[in-house]
């Protein structure tokens, strides 16, 4: 993975702002009426067995209503977590396997994650999903992966070409222009099974 600081000063939403500082003393800085709420290493440790605190190279986050999704990754992105703080509780409710990250969303109880994995001359686009709750940084074995079939041919990392959202019923995930459309069942599936993705 190339090197990403992709973690910038995040626009307020319900009243929610999240910063990182540069002196590494937290992994990310969240504000709720004025107040902050640090979360460290020491935080996740618990969770994240296998985790070093210097495995925290390249962090990234997005607030989606009350939760904030971060998700951080070592110098080549092969390992990682991924962790959610949700706001009314005021603390972490999920933690999960992050390796190769680029974006996180929640939707249906799932936490989808949108992960480039390294090959020699392109990479694969890949859609992974954890159930939530769940607080296991080390267990592979919860995370489903959904192929997109997408390559990425550009090396150079830019946050903005990676595209993962909810709209509706389903969940869109890409890169660039070319994305794909994961149609969630007609009903929550709280065994962490992953929706199909339709075309």
């Amino acid at each position: 993975m190339a090197n990403e600081e992709n973690i910038q000063e995040i626009p307020v939403i319900n009243k929610i702002k999240v910063s990182r500082k540069d002196d590494g003393s937290s992994i990310i800085d969240i504000e709720i009426d004025g107040k902050t709420y640090p979360v460290t290493f020491e935080d996740i440790a618990p969770y994240w067995k296998t985790g070093l605190k210097s495995d925290i190279c390249n962090v990234g986050v997005f607030v989606q209503g009350t939760l904030v999704l971060c998700w951080c990754v070592n110098q080549t992105g092969n390992k990682g977590v991924i962790f959610v703080w949700e706001s009314t509780q005021k603390k972490i409710v999920h933690v999960s396997e992050g390796s190769f990250t680029r974006k996180v969303v929640v939707f249906r109880h799932l936490v989808f994650s949108l992960r480039e994995v390294p090959k020699q001359d392109i990479n694969d686009l890949v859609l992974c999903c954890s159930p939530g709750p769940m607080l296991d940084g080390d267990n592979k074995g919860m995370v489903q992966a959904i192929p997109l079939n997408i390559k990425i041919f550009d090396k150079k990392f830019n946050i903005d070409n990676y595209k993962l959202g909810v709209k509706d019923d389903s969940i869109i995930a890409g890169f660039r222009n070319e994305v794909r459309v994961i149609k969630a069942s007609d009903k929550p599936n709280p065994n962490g099974e992953a929706p199909k993705m339709t075309s």
